[in-house]
């Protein structure tokens, strides 16, 4: 055990002037003590700007507990004794004074920062103090803005009540979001119960009631581990697992300490894996530092790992005891009236056993006293894990790998007040003071984002680095398949990871046998979605067409043929070499035509005829009996007439007519021979000619 011991105490001390211990400086001004007499200004001062310093002074007593607040490089902005708020001039504050702490409370006050240079002051009253509150005590908050009088500030809104009775102690430590801030205290009137409430931003909500002992009233010291996750009352030595989530607390353990009487304290390390207690008896007797080991999980192992590390003799004990920004734990060691112009300190309480160096007396406090208390603070403050950063730039993003063009989502989580915060996103854009928002990489490879928060007294950066992936190319193309053939839609090359298609598979490929939209979402091997779709038709053999009957034709007439086939996607003639669906014809012969598609093709033929439309036949003879009508052959208009020897006109008619039937007067005609005119538009002289007539 001596060897381990020595060898971590070895590497502590390699360690400890390297190890950093948050960059806020929120408690690096103390303020705390003065004596009873109210001609002298007695409050002691402490500045951890640097080298541990005595030198400040101040007009304020605080017979027992205090509080102060500096800006996030250290400047001090106020402090208070739980009655009275003075500012950084050492001046009462704006409506800083009758505020609703006890002066003699054991912790009667706390400051919790909050947004635009506002500050909560917590105060809790006496547990019996009659003067407040409609005749009882009250656990009470004021509000206090620095932008007014010049900086100096003002109290804007007064001691306004959470709950009545509380037992003089309060304590405070940041949610596991390191932004928000758990503000806690016991209310004796409500059976002893922790209440619990959440700072957030200018919000304090509803506590958050623990039932934890019946045994705790007032004049206990209340502690918070610097990560949040345990809480200790020294006044009964119990111990409590704390939920800094939910704000919910449970009893884990008794110390077995021995019994309070006006002194004693608790407090944890740094790294919240060690617990201190001081233990007092009566004023005349010794008093001890005693170790617990956090590090177990039982309660048990941890209550017999209790080790009194110092014992302080001549009369003077132990009253108090307070993490610094330095990491070292400070003590109030007075004597028998409590007051004392010195305090010391554990130099490195993360160390178990006497390694841990408890120094006596190492301060002077320039010719005040401390009394028998010291100033309250966030316990967070004092984390050395790192595991909340009051004062850091951070943002989140929802994921370090993603797909080219796949729009990512970033959070602006810096923490603190900062002059002006700028995001870098890897591709030359910048955003400045933004919250959130969404990018896209149009190209491949990794981006560093980073964020860098500029401050008076110094900056923060924080970068995650993000790869951007390719998506796997494929498209598919739009198809057609003939009735009865089936079409293998195939992604197997992509190997994807998983893949849905629009028919519900799930498969690597689908064969699908009818028309309609097909679409495929997958993830491809770089885990980028990727979907696509296609049209498959479905087609059928050209329906059959029609060229028409065959035709006669005048010599240098023309006809148009048009294969006029539904589903038809190439032409063919047997004439001219011709491929298009129209053919302009104004020769003889006989003309094949083909329709064709992929899934096969139809034809038709006709046959025509060119001849000489200016010729003209009659025959030489009509039989009434035989034939039905008599008329010219020939093509074209003409105008037909005929005669009897006579010379009587008999019958006129032209093309439209049927021709002659061979009645005169509503009578057949008797046999003879008649004469004929034939006149054509083309012509200039008429076609005469006879005919014989039988019945």
């Amino acid at each position: 055990m001596f060897n381990k011991v020595l060898i971590t105490s070895l590497f502590y001390i390699l360690l400890s002037t390297v190890i950093s211990f948050g960059q806020n400086g929120e408690a690096n001004n103390w303020f705390f003590g003065g004596d009873y007499d109210p001609s002298t200004d007695s409050a002691a001062g402490l500045n951890f700007n640097g080298v541990v310093s005595a030198s400040i002074l101040s007009p304020m007593k605080a017979p027992e507990g205090s509080a102060s607040i500096s800006d996030q490089c250290g400047n001090l902005l106020f402090y208070t004794n739980g009655r009275t708020i003075w500012n950084k001039s050492h001046e009462i504050m704006e409506n800083g004074d009758s505020i609703w702490g006890h002066l003699s409370g054991v912790q009667n006050s706390i400051i919790v920062p909050i947004s635009n240079q506002r500050y909560y002051v917590f105060t809790a009253d006496g547990s019996s103090n009659p003067d407040k509150w409609e005749g009882d005590s009250a656990f009470a908050y004021s509000l206090v803005d620095m932008k007014f009088n010049g900086g100096l500030g003002e109290v804007i809104i007064k001691n306004q009540v959470l709950f009545k009775r509380p037992n003089e102690s309060i304590a405070a430590v940041h949610h596991s979001n390191g932004k928000d801030v758990w503000v806690a205290s016991i209310n004796i009137n409500d059976g002893n119960k922790l209440y619990a409430y959440l700072v957030q931003d200018d919000s304090i909500s509803n506590p958050v009631i623990s039932d934890i002992s019946t045994q705790i009233h007032s004049l206990g010291h209340l502690k918070f581990s610097p990560n949040g996750q345990w809480l200790t009352y020294s006044k009964w030595s119990e111990l409590f697992k704390f939920d800094n989530t939910t704000g919910q607390a449970s009893f884990f353990a008794n110390l077995g300490v021995a019994g309070y009487t006006l002194g004693g304290s608790t407090s944890f390390s740094p790294n919240s894996k060690v617990l201190y207690y001081a233990e007092s008896f009566g004023f005349g007797t010794a008093r001890s530092i005693i170790q617990y080991d956090l590090s177990f999980e039982d309660s048990l192992t941890i209550v017999q790992s209790k080790d009194t590390i110092y014992t302080i003799g001549g009369g003077r004990r132990f009253t108090d005891m307070q993490l610094a920004i330095d990491g070292r734990l400070y003590l109030c060691d007075g004597g028998p009236s409590a007051n004392s112009d010195s305090i010391g300190y554990i130099e490195f309480p993360n160390i178990l056993g006497p390694a841990c160096n408890v120094v006596p007396e190492a301060i002077d406090l320039n010719g005040r006293v401390h009394n028998t208390r010291l100033p309250d603070f966030i316990e967070s403050y004092f984390d050395d894990q790192n595991t909340f950063m009051p004062q850091s730039a951070h943002f989140e993003i929802n994921d370090s790998v993603v797909c080219i063009e796949e729009m990512i989502h970033i959070d602006n989580r810096t923490i603190g007040i900062w002059d002006s915060i700028i995001l870098y996103l890897g591709d030359g854009s910048a955003f400045f003071d933004t919250t959130s928002l969404d990018h896209t990489y149009g190209s491949l490879g990794e981006f560093q984002i980073k964020i860098i928060a500029y401050g008076s007294c110094f900056n923060d950066t924080f970068q995650k680095v993000i790869n951007v992936l390719p998506v796997s190319e494929f498209s598919f193309v739009d198809s057609t398949i003939c009735q009865g053939d089936s079409l293998t839609l195939d992604i197997a090359a992509l190997n994807p990871q998983n893949q849905l298609w629009s028919n519900g598979s799930t498969s690597i490929s689908i064969t699908v046998q009818d028309s309609g939209l097909y679409y495929v979402d997958a993830i491809d091997s770089n885990g980028c979605a990727i979907s696509d779709s296609t049209i498959v038709s479905l087609i059928d053999i050209p329906l059959t067409f029609d060229l028409g009957e065959n035709q006669e034709l005048c010599d240098g007439d023309s006809v148009i043929l048009n294969i006029n086939a539904q589903g038809a996607e190439s032409y063919s003639w047997s004439h001219d070499s011709a491929f298009d669906q129209i053919l302009w014809v104004s020769k003889a012969g006989v003309y094949v035509a083909e329709a064709n598609n992929s899934c096969g093709s139809s034809s038709d033929s006709i046959a025509l005829d060119f001849i000489d439309c200016n010729s003209i036949f009659i025959p030489n003879g009509f039989s009434i009996s035989r034939s039905s009508y008599f008329s010219p052959i020939t093509n074209g208009e003409y105008n037909f007439q005929i005669y009897n020897r006579f010379g009587e006109l008999i019958y006129s008619g032209n093309q439209d007519d049927k021709g002659w039937d061979g009645t005169y007067l509503s009578e057949h005609v008797e046999t003879d021979v008649y004469v004929y005119r034939v006149l054509k538009s083309e012509n200039k002289l008429p076609l005469t000619g006879n005919f014989l007539v039988i019945n």
